[in-house]
C-alpha cells in the first residue's frame, strides 16, 4: 500500500503564508516549522506501520510514484 497526500489549504505559497501569519510564525522560521512537521509525520507513519505489522519505506523524492 502506498500512502500519499497533500494539504489543500497550505500546499501553495499564499495558503502557507496565510497559515503562518494566522499562527504568528515568522516566514523566516518556515524551514524549522516544516522540518518539525515532516519528521513528526514520518515518525507517526512508521509507528502505525509497525503496529500493523506492515513494512514502511521513506521515499524522499516527490517525483517518484509507486503503483501497487
Amino acid at each position: 500500500m502506498v500512502i500519499t497526500g497533500t494539504l489543500p489549504r497550505i500546499c501553495y505559497a499564499e495558503g502557507m503564508t496565510r497559515y503562518l501569519h494566522a499562527h504568528e510564525i515568522p516566514i523566516f522560521e518556515y524551514p524549522a516549522f516544516a522540518n518539525t512537521l515532516r519528521f513528526g509525520l514520518r515518525e507517526r507513519a512508521e509507528a502505525l506501520a509497525a503496529a500493523a505489522g506492515a513494512p514502511s519505506e521513506f521515499v524522499g523524492k516527490s517525483r517518484i510514484r509507486s503503483v501497487i
